[in-house]
């Protein structure tokens, strides 16, 4: 009956080794640190036919300097296998706390915003963000 039990115990620690834990750091809003801002927030969405982008940023006192934005609005064409570029939109500001906003009409289908940020300061060479969100219309 030890030998039984000792077995067991043996075959419960192996396999709790050999179990993994999967965690995403999503869950617990982890943000990435950043030399010359706090935070950026990209939005985009299409409603009553007009496509809307904007962007947030929360700078650093005494660090920030400019905030740059590129933002490209492509549509689905082809089957869905390439995009169509609709709009593009370069704009930069000094200000601490900037936001940007631009808007498109468009007609129904499906779109897609590229969204390039870059973020100079006196923390160091330039923070570059880039993220892309699709909104259908």
């Amino acid at each position: 009956k030890m030998k039984k039990i000792a077995f067991l115990l043996i075959l419960s620690v192996l396999l709790s080794f050999s179990m993994s834990v999967v965690a995403s750091a999503e869950e617990y809003g982890v943000t990435p640190r950043y030399s010359n801002f706090n935070y950026s927030h990209q939005y985009f969405s299409i409603e009553n036919d007009v496509a809307i982008a904007n962007i947030y940023v929360t700078g650093t006192p005494n660090v920030t300097l400019r905030t740059t934005v590129n933002v490209t609005i492509e549509k689905r064409a082809l089957l869905g296998l390439w995009w169509k570029e609709e709009a593009s939109w370069t704009s930069s500001s000094t200000d601490l706390n900037p936001s940007f906003t631009f808007t498109k009409e468009v007609k129904n289908g499906t779109y897609r915003c590229n969204f390039e940020i870059t973020v100079e300061g006196s923390g160091g060479s330039a923070d570059v963000i880039t993220d892309q969100i699709t909104a259908a219309n």
